[in-house]
């Protein structure tokens, strides 16, 4: 069944100028999540309790006052004026105002909170490290317990009525492993685990229709609620968020080492019966962490990541590359030995404008400007995955490194 689903894929590489382009913020802290109220009005919400908004598309994005300087998580809002956002060390925030001003709200926990589900204006689940998961009926005032079967961090949920839930529990960590998808349709008192294989993330459309990210293993459909599930390919090592526009639609963001030549990052589209497109964006983003993407319609998104880093998509669409696009052909570039013990060299005869580490979470922890070795030294820091960005004739390309010394 599997082969049979994908033959009804054809994959298509664009070039490195997508339909994405890229916004300025305004600000460098890492942005976590974005709401759009409407295609031109959008939200979105990252570090150091930064908050910036736009009213007109991202032609200007304004940087909000959010009375915290927590990392803020994840927002959502219910109509165009009332929202919450929720973040680290028991921040919840209010706004009834579409995202001008924002308020505290008490949650009675110094947890960090990840996920948020809203119903309406009053009543919403937050949840957090530890099994925390918590509900409100009366925009805030007070909450109650949800029980939950495990005492790990419960990175996401999605809550359709006041019985009807998903949660996606695991060890939150840079590789975002042996997170488990569980549902409840008892408001929380009973969950059940939908099955075992370790998931990056999920998005429903209802209590039925949904699509998963299996860790190492592609992006899944389901039509009863996760009980089956249908290969529809693009085998990324790891998703970090998906979204879907509508049951035969679905945006993923993730990191992909073996079909994307451009970048490490990359932004797919599959769309059901038609065809899979992915979009590496590597002239603009190469070695760029995305951590969240959302779609006002089915043309108008945003994805939002590291630095500050904004992108808009207008068309709904990607662009299908041209012969010869791929300048970063593995059989060209070549970065050794992988593992290396300190010391990584590249092809003969190759000239590097720059090269740029990156940790496992996309910060640079080691540059390289005019390099004109094809040989360096990155014996100085510690063991484990690296990203490796390289930039030649303008264009970048990021390889995955291992350094085991």
């Amino acid at each position: 069944m599997k082969k049979i689903i994908y033959l009804l894929f054809v994959l298509i590489t664009t070039s490195s100028h997508g339909q994405w382009t890229q916004q300025n913020s305004g600000i460098t802290e890492n942005l976590n999540d974005v709401y759009c109220l409407t295609e031109n009005n959008v939200v979105a919400v990252g570090d150091n309790g930064k908050i910036v908004k736009t009213i007109d598309g991202g032609i200007n994005w304004i940087q909000k006052t959010s009375g915290t300087s927590q990392s803020l998580r994840k927002i959502q809002f219910i109509n165009i004026n009332i929202g919450y956002a929720v973040g680290f060390n028991g921040t919840v925030l209010k706004t009834i105002d579409g995202g001008e001003n924002w308020t505290s709200i008490s949650v009675g926990s110094s947890s960090n909170l990840y996920g948020l589900s809203i119903l309406n204006e009053n009543t919403f689940i937050i949840s957090g490290d530890n099994g925390f998961i918590k509900k409100t009926i009366d925009g805030g005032t007070s909450f109650s317990v949800l029980n939950f079967p495990q005492n790990q961090t419960i990175t996401n949920i999605q809550f359709f009525n006041d019985l009807v839930g998903y949660a996606e529990v695991g060890i939150f960590s840079q590789n975002y492993e042996q997170n488990n998808l569980y549902k409840t349709t008892d408001d929380g008192n009973t969950w059940s685990l939908i099955f075992n294989d370790p998931i990056d993330s999920f998005f429903f459309l209802d209590e039925n229709i949904g699509f998963i990210s299996k860790t190492n293993n592609g992006v899944y459909k389901t039509t009863d609620s996760g009980l089956n599930l249908n290969y529809l390919g693009n085998n990324k090592s790891i998703e970090l968020d998906i979204f879907a526009t509508n049951e035969n639609v679905v945006w993923d963001i993730g990191n992909d080492y073996t079909l994307c030549n451009c970048s490490s990052y990359c932004v797919s589209k599959l769309e059901i019966g038609m065809q899979q497109i992915e979009n590496c964006n590597n002239a603009d983003v190469a070695g760029f962490l995305y951590n969240a993407i959302y779609f006002a319609n089915d043309t108008t998104g945003y994805i939002v990541g590291l630095n500050g880093h904004i992108f808009k998509n207008e068309t709904g669409t990607m662009q299908q590359a041209t012969a010869g696009v791929d300048k970063f052909n593995k059989d060209v570039l070549q970065v050794y030995p992988n593992p290396t013990t300190g010391t990584i060299n590249f092809n003969k005869n190759i000239e590097l404008n720059s090269v740029e580490i990156l940790d496992g979470l996309g910060r640079s922890v080691k540059q390289f400007s005019n390099v004109e070795s094809n040989t360096l030294d990155i014996k100085e820091l510690s063991n484990g995955i690296y990203f490796c960005v390289i930039q030649i004739h303008g264009e970048k390309n990021t390889q995955k490194i291992i350094l085991k010394k």
